[in-house]
């Protein structure tokens, strides 16, 4: 008698409207999903969080509700968040083995390709990585007080990442109701990979979500397939405002705001703060340095110092972190435009700028301006190739901290 071939069981997936689903998971009141605690609650890639819940519950009421688990301070910006629903959903398909790899964005642009199967915690430790972490339309700026919400840093989430797509409501149920605060369309629900790929993108707004996510509900593995992100190629101690450290500006303000203190930590180190407020103010001022397509966003949403004063200090920095002076007279240039800065105001931003490392086409320029201060032009000349020019111009400038304005910055490549 041949053998009876037994057809494959299929695979479980939240997905499907499954009998079989015997817990709830609630996104506070956005939605409700009915999944397997057999999925769940077990496995290398089980929540502890649900595990444990379903050993105290035995057969009483078989729910979760994330909500009730995040930080009090995290809580309403989590839940509000525009991408929230659509990166539960990504950390289910994970969970599920839908996907065996996480697409993340990188920092420095290039693509780095490792698989992260389903096995134990101990050994996950490579993910997919694509550079390419914007949602389409990235970069356009939304009128502050609007849909992307009333914070500062809301704000800069929209203007630097861009409003994400509509999102497509997944079988499970429909998209609830969202806040107020919550009110710009999310970005849609990652369709089931394929099963050559299995690999799901990670858009950069996702990232401290996804962390804080898995953190609430003790996601075993995933945060270890994260790391990867955070530990691979660190910026250079003198590293400058270019690309990779920008990227890395705008997912610390992410992580600011949904008070995932983990990726804080991670971000602040590698970009060496000290000082937030401060930091934070000197990083957004040297990025529009090095790109002033940056200037309008990151003036708009609050980064860059309010007043003259404030971006005085920061133009007086000797560690302001670009790549030659010629990036700062072109951002003061900029900014006196975009301001129409009196002449006082100009004369004082000017003064700021390290003449004597000007490129020649710039200084040129200098004697077309009537508001640059001939007293620091003609200081720069005198100083210019000195071995010690903050010596040589003390007596007549005045202040030791006003000298170092003929001495070069810290990271001139």
């Amino acid at each position: 008698m041949a053998a009876t071939k037994m057809a494959p069981t299929p695979a479980l997936s939240w997905r499907e409207d499954d009998p079989v689903a015997d817990w709830t998971i609630k996104l506070g009141t956005l939605k409700e999903y009915r999944v397997h605690s057999a999925v769940v609650g077990s496995g290398e890639r089980r929540s502890d969080k649900i595990r444990g819940s379903i050993v105290e519950k035995n057969g009483t009421a078989r729910t979760t509700d994330i909500a009730t688990l995040l930080p009090d301070a995290a809580r309403a910006a989590i839940i509000s968040d525009p991408h929230v629903q659509a990166t539960f959903e990504l950390m289910l398909d994970w969970q599920y083995g839908l996907v065996d790899a996480l697409a993340l964005p990188t920092f420095s642009g290039k693509v780095m390709l490792t698989g992260v199967a389903a096995q134990p915690t101990s050994a996950v430790a490579s993910v997919a990585i694509d550079r390419d972490g914007t949602p389409a339309g990235a970069g356009a700026a939304a009128e502050p007080g609007g849909e992307s919400g009333e914070s500062v840093l809301g704000f800069f989430q929209t203007a630097l990442f861009g409003a994400a797509p509509n999102a497509t409501p997944s079988k499970s149920g429909s998209t609830g109701n969202l806040p107020a605060a919550a009110a710009m369309p999310s970005v849609a629900a990652p369709a089931a990979p394929a099963a050559a790929s299995r690999a799901a993108k990670v858009i950069a707004p996702q990232v401290p979500l996804l962390w804080s996510l898995a953190d609430c509900l003790q996601v075993r593995g995933l945060k270890t397939a994260l790391l990867s992100l955070f530990e691979d190629s660190p910026l250079a101690p003198n590293y400058v405002m270019n690309t990779p450290a920008y990227e890395r500006l705008k997912m610390l303000v992410r992580a600011l705001e949904l008070h995932c203190t983990e990726v804080v930590a991670a971000l602040r180190e590698q970009l060496l703060l000290t000082s937030l407020t401060e930091g934070l103010a000197a990083l957004a001022v040297a990025a529009s340095a090095c790109d002033l397509h940056r200037y309008e966003q990151l003036s708009r949403c609050g980064l860059l110092p309010p007043d003259d004063q404030a971006l005085l200090a920061v133009l007086d920095q000797s560690t302001l972190r670009v790549g030659s002076e010629g990036l700062v007279y072109d951002l003061i240039a900029h900014h006196i435009t975009a301001t129409k800065a009196n002449d006082a105001a100009q004369q004082a931003l000017w003064s700021t700028c390290r003449f004597s490392f000007l490129d020649a086409e710039r200084c040129v320029k200098l004697a077309e301006n009537p508001n640059v201060p001939p007293r620091w032009i003609a200081l720069a000349l005198a100083t210019r190739g000195a071995t010690a020019p903050v010596q040589a111009a003390a007596a007549a400038v005045g202040t030791p901290a006003q000298a170092v304005r003929l001495q070069p910055r810290e990271f001139y490549v």
